[in-house]
């Protein structure tokens, strides 16, 4: 079986430190995030390797294809999969992009996608969640980790 690919997986355009830093203030204690070059952020237990855990979280993630998206108060948002996986997209990239999204959106799509709105959400939030698959698929097939960030291993 092969795997399922975009003919578009965009780029992160939001600087990673901006990312970190803005993840960094959400995480308290044992909280903690691993965060990828493409702006993807697993919030799994850190582990004895970060890294080879997301590996295996991203083999896993090339098969999500639902997302949620959150607007963060503080400006741009999360394209949420799972309790696990989410993607960070910017404001700035959103709106900076926006007219390359519609004008691509059929290198978004899945294989006989079609656009289904049940919840009525605005054509921005399905936009900016296609845009961040996107950015998801790019991380899974393309994995380079960036950081971890808070959170602090048990003793044991």
């Amino acid at each position: 079986m092969s795997e399922i690919r975009l003919a578009w997986e965009p780029e992160n355009k939001t600087p990673l430190d901006f990312i970190a830093e803005r993840l960094a203030s959400y995480m308290d204690g044992e909280k903690g995030v691993s965060l990828l070059n493409n702006g993807t952020m697993l919030f799994v237990v850190s582990g004895e390797d970060d890294v080879e855990n997301a590996k295996k979280v991203m083999e896993r993630a090339k098969l999500l294809i639902d997302f949620k998206v959150v607007e963060l108060k503080e400006g741009g948002y999360f394209v949420v999969f799972n309790e696990a996986v989410a993607v960070f997209v910017g404001h700035e990239e959103f709106v900076e992009g926006r007219a390359e999204i519609l004008r691509r959106i059929d290198e978004l799509k899945l294989p006989d996608e079609r656009i289904l709105n049940p919840s009525g959400a605005s054509i921005d939030k399905y936009l900016i969640g296609v845009y961040g698959r996107g950015k998801l698929y790019r991380d899974a097939h393309n994995f380079q980790f960036f950081k971890r960030i808070g959170g602090c291993r048990k003793a044991g």
